[in-house]
């Protein structure tokens, strides 16, 4: 059988009986004040922190030449020239046409800078409004620092029981997919 890695390294480093030195390995667990269990709180940094990042991340952008580089890259490559969504349901490719063209929307217009703010934030919140009077569509996005909490269904974190808090200074009369 061929030697490990692991064995090849410990005699070139002059371990002379490599399977007692890993048996001496010992571990300690070190339950001082100031550790908390990972499992206790639902992000591994606190609320403030991660606000902080996010700061960090923008001003980087803003004044960090290389930093908005990487964006704009992320940006080219996953937006391009545009991005085309179709439907050989020709009553469904109206909606699409309509809701992507619409005067509220221009959707067209707004993927560079959804793009941008997914890739410094990490998130994008999206909103759904809809006309009662004609059934369209209208989407509105909120920037990660505009969302104080967001309240979801007790057993489903993924399920939106209102829209993000913090962040409308009206509720909307209708918003889609909210649980």
């Amino acid at each position: 059988m061929a030697e490990s890695w692991r064995y090849r390294i410990a005699k070139l480093i002059g371990v002379a009986d490599f399977a007692a030195e890993l048996a001496s390995v010992t571990v300690r667990v070190d339950d001082s004040d100031g550790w908390s269990s990972i499992s206790s709180s639902g992000h591994d940094r606190s609320a403030s922190d991660i606000e902080e990042l996010y700061r960090d991340s923008l001003t980087a952008w803003r004044k960090n030449p290389m930093a908005f580089r990487i964006v704009q890259v992320i940006t080219d490559f996953v937006v391009g020239d545009k991005i085309v969504i179709s439907s050989e349901d020709l009553q469904f490719q109206k909606f699409i046409k309509d809701f992507w063209n619409h005067p509220e929307n221009y959707m067209s217009n707004r993927l560079e800078s959804m793009c941008e703010e997914l890739s410094r934030a990490g998130d994008l919140f999206v909103l759904l409004f809809r006309n009662d009077a004609d059934g369209m569509s209208y989407i509105r996005f909120i920037t990660k620092d505009q969302v104080s909490q967001i309240k979801t269904a007790a057993n489903d974190w993924e399920k939106e029981k209102s829209p993000p808090m913090g962040c409308l200074t009206r509720r909307p009369k209708r918003v889609l997919n909210s649980g």
